[in-house]
């Protein structure tokens, strides 16, 4: 019988190929924490989490994809808690109303601005120029 499960994928992946943290805040992997595995890029054959089931069976599918991802390719992953994440995703328009960007620590902006920096941006960065001063 397999035993193997969403989480027990994740902590694999957590452990084998991002040192068992957050990658910006350096916190501790736990199941449940708020985690997230970050694509820098989606290649043409991958897969989103969106396009799995809500189930139980389709997130442990999603991860069984992603570990082979990973696997191949595991410099274009990273670990890191899902409220980083949100600062990652932000449009230059939105992550003006994202709380706490004043507090956050000079290695954690650092760390940041790096997976920032290598993520491939879903929209034309040129268009934001008019908002440049």
């Amino acid at each position: 019988m397999n035993d193997e499960s969403y989480e027990s994928v994740f902590k694999e992946l957590a452990l084998r190929f991002f040192q068992n943290r957050c990658f910006v805040g350096h916190q501790k992997y736990k199941p449940k924490q708020g985690f997230t595995i970050h694509h820098y890029r989606y290649m043409s054959d991958d897969i989103k989490f969106d396009k799995f089931p809500k189930t139980v069976k389709g997130k442990l599918a999603y991860m069984q994809h992603l570990r082979k991802r990973i696997e191949r390719n595991p410099e274009n992953f990273v670990l890191i808690k899902k409220m980083w994440h949100t600062f990652v995703d932000a449009t230059p328009n939105r992550a003006s109303r994202i709380n706490g960007l004043s507090r956050i620590k000079q290695d954690e902006w650092e760390r940041l601005k790096q997976v920032v920096d290598k993520t491939a941006r879903k929209t034309n960065i040129k268009s934001f120029t008019r908002y440049k001063k």
